[in-house]
């Protein structure tokens, strides 16, 4: 009703109660327009005295719980209404004003119930779907939520807020696509009053980048859905220029993408929008610490985790950056309050024992290292078995099952434990990856050994293999380390003696690039050129042990200093036997060390500055190998002098 014919309805009213002071119709109509025109407080008095005069009247019941929930009067809003409907069961306005009760006290399940029956008493009741909705919503029943906004649509075309309400429903019930063209609809509807259809909008955009890019802080997703997540929010920093989520987005999708340079602009400008953005912050350090920029990257993330202690991600990713230029100690302490933070973060937890294992803390770091079957990209999934896992129960007259996990490297490493678990009375059988069992086929005639995912004979028990040294409690002093523990086929041995029979001196097996998947491949992989001043020591043969693409670049290396065996090398066995036939091992940290150094023989290893675990610091010797020798960067990327020293040392002899 229009302000001037309101006024001329209430003079008329007022007319009337000044005839009849006791009118209860004129008392609820003069009501009805006062709240109308705002002037709720005036109207609740005349709901009251309506209500006196006519307790059985359910209308007059309802329009006092109305106005009383306006004034914030709950407790006695709530009793009118449900007065209400007592009279009246019928009268579904009175349902509808005790669901809008119960909404503002925060009960929207019994709130829905009266929406509901509403509907239910009358159809096309578009107020009450309306309402019905947002008690929906408030449920988390997003969906549902939406399709009940699309009801009052249906009714009511241009019913306010509706279309909106409607397209965040299907945004956070995670169809934030079909949320979009109701969204531009409202906008060239009336582009002059779009601000809230343009932050629904954003919120849209926003939604689509999240679930493109996903959420669960890991970055291991296809690149197709990070191209998708840098669209959504590249868009949202056009429809929000000063959205600092915007530029974060754009950033993390980028750097998902490996465009690490490429991401530090927006995640400054989100950062200069909001300077304690915690989570800008961390991803700025993030590019930082990908481009090698580790100290800048340490200060990032101390700024992150002073704005918010309680950034678990934070924590983890200091603790990242301080192990990669050799602060393990201080790194241990970053991913300790990591797991503190948020105690089921299992990638903390997992890097806690890695810095733990790397420092020697052999007891503290097996427990934390064992979280890595929570991580989601850890290389090695879980196994399952109806079988119970090994947990340190006597083994005598049972039959294990002990399985490789990660790579051949790891599985030559700790394939060790067998004689020892055999040694405590059990039956053993190995697991392995396929193209060990060649070079298993001679082990040990006591350890059945099946390749990976063959059908499995009956066993008791079973236990990953890196999981053995922490239910044996090993540690430095009880490293089983004896060799050789793995031998060399004597006929293909043979072949090998006859193929090197010709090459002069001391022969030096070498090889330069490890598996290209793993992901420190880059730390610890060299170029094969980088051999090329070692080839030159006196009395030396060198015999190229590297398979796969990276074996071409043999061609950037003097041939005639160089056998290559890769056309023999066919599998492990091949491997091992051609080692068993040289005099000395030389290579990058991969499996052909861990082949040497369980054959006995005496290997050479360029460690990284950042190493794996198992080589620990500052060590020259490995507890694993007795034969070994490590030759460490003394800087990261730094390669020079850790050659230079193996230089040294060919030339002394």
């Amino acid at each position: 009703m229009r302000a001037g014919r309101r006024a001329e309805a209430e003079q008329w009213t007022r007319r009337a109660l000044a005839a009849d002071p006791d009118h209860g119709d004129a008392l609820n109509l003069l009501g009805i327009l006062a709240m109308q025109a705002g002037r709720v407080a005036e109207a609740e008095p005349m709901f009251a005295r309506a209500s006196r005069l006519a307790p059985q009247n359910a209308s007059y019941r309802s329009n006092l719980g109305l106005a009383l929930r306006r004034l914030e009067r709950y407790a006695e809003a709530r009793a009118a209404c449900a007065t209400a409907v007592e009279l009246d069961p019928g009268f579904a306005e009175g349902h509808n004003n005790l669901g809008l009760v119960l909404l503002a006290v925060n009960e929207p399940a019994a709130a829905l119930g009266a929406f509901d029956t509403a509907v239910r008493l009358r159809p096309d009741y578009v107020d009450a779907l309306y309402n019905r909705a947002v008690a929906l919503e408030a449920l988390g029943r997003h969906g549902q939520a939406a399709q009940a906004y699309a009801a009052t649509l249906a009714l009511r075309a241009d019913y306010p807020g509706a279309a909106l309400r409607q397209a965040a429903a299907l945004i956070r019930a995670g169809k934030a696509d079909e949320a979009l063209p109701l969204i531009q609809a409202q906008i060239e509807a009336d582009p002059d009053n779009a601000a809230d259809a343009r932050d629904v909008l954003a919120d849209a955009h926003l939604a689509l980048a999240e679930a493109a890019l996903g959420r669960s802080g890991h970055l291991h997703w296809k690149q197709q859905r990070f191209a998708r997540a840098k669209r959504a929010y590249e868009r949202l920093t056009q429809i929000a220029p000063k959205n600092p989520a915007a530029w974060n987005g754009v950033g993390l999708a980028l750097s998902c993408l490996g465009e690490h340079a490429a991401a530090e602009a927006p995640l400054r400008r989100s950062i200069e929008l909001r300077p304690d953005y915690p989570s800008a912050l961390n991803n700025l350090a993030l590019a930082r610490a990908a481009a090698g920029a580790h100290e800048e990257a340490i200060g990032l993330f101390e700024r992150a985790i002073g704005i918010d202690p309680k950034f678990a991600e934070g924590h983890n990713n200091l603790g990242a950056s301080l192990m990669a230029i050799g602060r393990y100690a201080e790194a241990a302490l970053a991913f300790g309050r990591a797991a503190t933070v948020k105690p089921d973060y299992a990638g903390a937890h997992m890097n806690l024992g890695i810095a733990r294992l790397t420092l020697g803390d052999f007891a503290g770091g097996w427990p934390e290292y064992a979280w890595r079957w929570k991580v989601p990209e850890f290389p090695s999934p879980k196994r399952d078995f109806k079988q119970p896992r090994w947990t340190g129960e006597p083994l005598a007259g049972r039959t294990i099952l002990l399985h490789a996990e990660q790579g051949v490297g790891d599985a030559i490493q700790f394939i060790r434990y067998a004689p020892v678990l055999a040694a405590q009375g059990a039956q053993v059988l190995l697991e392995v990856p396929s193209e060990m069992i060649g070079l298993l086929r001679g082990y040990d005639p006591r350890f059945p050994v099946l390749a990976r995912r063959s059908a499995l004979p009956p066993f008791d028990l079973h236990c990953p293999l890196l999981t053995v040294p922490e239910v044996l409690g090993t540690d430095l002093a009880s490293i089983p380390a004896a060799v050789p523990y793995l031998s060399a086929e004597a006929e293909r041995r043979a072949a090998w003696r006859e193929r090197l029979a010709d090459l002069p001196g001391r022969k030096i097996g070498f090889a330069w690039a490890g598996n290209p998947k793993h992901k420190k491949d880059a730390l610890r992989s060299v170029a094969a050129s980088a051999f090329a001043p070692l080839l030159a020591a006196p009395q030396t043969s060198w015999v190229a042990l590297q398979v796969g693409a990276r074996a071409a670049q043999i061609a950037d290396l003097p041939r005639e200093r160089v056998f290559d065996a890769a056309p023999w090398l066919k599998d492990f066995a091949d491997t091992a036997a051609l080692i068993a036939e040289l005099d000395l091992v030389v290579s990058v940290d991969t499996a052909v060390v861990h082949l040497a150094g369980a054959l006995g023989k005496p290997v050479w290893v360029l460690i990284p500055f950042c190493p794996d675990w198992r080589w620990m610091l500052e060590r020259a010797d490995s507890p694993w190998y007795p034969t070994m020798r490590l030759f460490r960067q003394s800087a990261p990327n730094d390669w020079a002098p850790a050659f230079a020293a193996i230089e040294a040392a060919l030339r002394a002899g």
